[in-house]
């Protein structure tokens, strides 16, 4: 199976002191596959888009890889 999500969280510049986390957003998806009847392999990448008052934005990559086991 194939899922794809993400959000966002923006707060009012004029409320916020300089530096402060104006704005985020995330995206993000990932890919499951059954191995067998009680096994799945999956695989996840987000990303993170953080925006400072005043300062950029700065990105952060996320990926992981998972195997569960289905008692």
């Amino acid at each position: 199976s194939f899922h794809i999500y993400g959000g966002q969280e923006d707060d009012r510049n004029s409320e916020l002191a300089a530096g402060a986390i104006s704005k985020n957003l995330i995206y993000a998806g990932n890919i499951m596959y059954r191995l067998g009847s009680n096994v799945i392999a999956s695989f996840e990448t987000s990303q993170t888009r953080t925006t400072y008052l005043g300062a950029g934005t700065k990105l952060n990559p996320h990926y992981d890889l998972a195997l569960a086991y289905l008692f």
